[in-house]
């Protein structure tokens, strides 16, 4: 038995428009991590405010993590941590041998479905890097 941190779930009673809200969420997520022309970030900003003020900011809470999305997010945000780069420096996707690889070092089994969520993460969170770029993203490396 590991102790990886992550409760007991079962995946295959995830409900309709799960992917959908943590897709809203990871969207959500990528666009609080962003610099403002300060050099902070914006999640930074708005906490700031909080403490500030003693009121909780809309901006912060707005796209709440869906229940039971807590093993696919955590391994997306450290396979995302540990990505690759190509030489241009655009952002290598997250292949399958990769969440097998996470999946049989932290020894935790992942549901197929939150397989795909990692998945439609990093095109999330390509794809936002890209629209921050100025460009769309780059699909070829998809495949």
């Amino acid at each position: 038995q590991c102790d990886h941190g992550l409760p007991e779930h079962d995946a295959a009673l995830l409900p309709f428009g799960w992917l959908d809200a943590l897709r809203a969420h990871a969207r959500h997520e990528f666009w609080l991590d962003g610099k403002l022309k300060s050099g902070s970030t914006r999640r930074q900003h708005y906490a700031s405010a909080e403490r500030q003020t003693g009121r909780a900011s809309q901006a912060l809470h707005q796209a709440p993590r869906p229940p039971g999305a807590d093993a696919a997010w955590r391994a997306f945000q450290e396979l995302d941590a540990t990505r690759r780069y190509s030489d241009m420096g655009g952002a290598q996707a997250i292949q399958h041998q990769d969440v097998e690889a996470w999946c049989r070092t932290m020894r935790f089994p992942l549901h197929p479905d939150e397989i795909l969520a990692i998945l439609a993460l990093d095109h999330e969170r390509r794809a936002f890097d890209a629209a921050q770029r100025g460009k769309q993203p780059d699909d070829e490396d998809d495949e």
